[in-house]
């Protein structure tokens, strides 16, 4: 977001419209590892900010954008709330203002660009067909935690495969160990339409993921 400076302060009379970049900020709950994961087929920046540490994760991502917007302050705190539902991660959702300011990190621990689609904002401008779509998806999945929503929103036929292996390398990213990953693989297979048929999970994706277990923990026994 463009802005200029009267008097050196930054508010929302002097913010101009018009943006092509979403950034969030990360506050801890995921690591870099699980959200590169998670987000691989966008392009994004990310980096590290300053109260990152290596127990308590702290970053930013910048993702560019499928159209440039032009939205007021009521609206663009609503399609970011609507990207923010989306995302499978929780991210500080204070940061929702277009007159923000972002600060760089030149001593960031990791900083990283990584090349992909951009997000496709469209389903995410309010008061259009596709956000209330996008809306009645979410509220259907309201009972699930946010990344399993997203991994069902985002689940078709043709992609299921694909879609479990990550959700399962996600889980061993995250510590978990092998009896517990293959629970939640196969509750959150269960939630898909059409699931996978069970003995293929197992043959493929709990298999995979439970190789990437056992060198997650060799690794850990080296150091």
């Amino acid at each position: 977001m463009t802005q200029v400076q009267q008097n050196h302060r930054r508010n929302e009379d002097n913010c101009l419209t018009g943006f092509q970049i979403i950034v969030v900020d990360i506050d801890d709950g995921v690591t870099v590892d699980t959200a590169e994961l998670l987000m691989q087929e966008y392009a994004y920046h990310l980096y590290t900010t300053k109260r990152h540490t290596d127990q308590h994760h702290r970053f930013r991502m910048i993702f560019p954008m499928s159209h440039t917007l032009k939205l007021d302050t009521r609206d663009y705190r609503e399609f970011m709330t609507n990207i923010y539902d989306w995302l499978p991660f929780g991210v500080d959702r204070q940061t929702n203002q277009r007159a923000r300011k972002w600060l760089a990190n030149p001593s960031a621990d990791i900083s990283t660009t990584h090349q992909g689609s951009p997000i496709d904002v469209l389903p995410f401008i309010p008061k259009t067909k596709k956000s209330e779509e996008q809306k009645k998806r979410n509220s259907e999945l309201k009972s699930l935690t946010a990344v399993e929503r997203w991994f069902v929103a985002n689940t078709a036929e043709g992609n299921r495969s694909n879609m479990l292996i990550r959700y399962a390398l996600m889980l061993v990213s995250n510590g978990l160990h092998s009896e517990e990953m293959r629970d939640k693989v196969m509750n959150l297979n269960k939630k898909l339409d059409p699931p996978m048929e069970a003995a293929e999970v197992y043959a493929t994706i709990l298999t995979s993921a439970d190789r990437a277990i056992v060198k997650r923990d060799n690794n850990h026994d080296d150091s």
